[in-house]
């Protein structure tokens, strides 16, 4: 394989990129999740436990300040695993997104429907 060629360099840089990702994975390097707002309501609250250890118990909540509409927050430096997130909203709705991998930069786009199928 001849590296004059530029479709092999673009192959080889994918593949070495490939490489880089699988390795930051597998040496638990942390992992930025985004909860984007997109819905009319504020967030809250947002609580977050590893799905294998949660048993019905959430850490505390992980916001500064409420996510205002439109807007977006990152939670940093999460290990790969899966987890349960809880978002509670301004208008009183707890809403719970059970089994969601964060095994690579995430983002759980929080939107009217994903509120209407996700929340009590």
């Amino acid at each position: 394989m001849s590296m004059h060629n530029p479709r092999h360099r673009v192959a080889i840089a994918a593949v070495f990129a490939g490489l880089l990702a699988c390795a930051a994975v597998a040496s638990g390097a942390p992992i930025s999740l985004t909860l984007d707002n997109l819905t009319q309501v504020r967030i809250e609250a947002v609580y977050v436990a590893r799905t294998a250890e949660r048993h019905g118990a959430w850490g505390p909540n992980q916001l500064d300040g409420p996510i205002q509409p439109d807007a977006a927050f990152e939670l940093g430096n999460m290990p790969c695993a899966t987890y349960d997130i809880q978002v509670v909203t301004s208008d009183g709705r707890s809403c719970v997104r059970d089994d969601y991998s964060v095994c690579h930069e995430a983002i759980l786009e929080i939107t009217d429907a994903w509120l209407a199928s996700h929340c009590r």
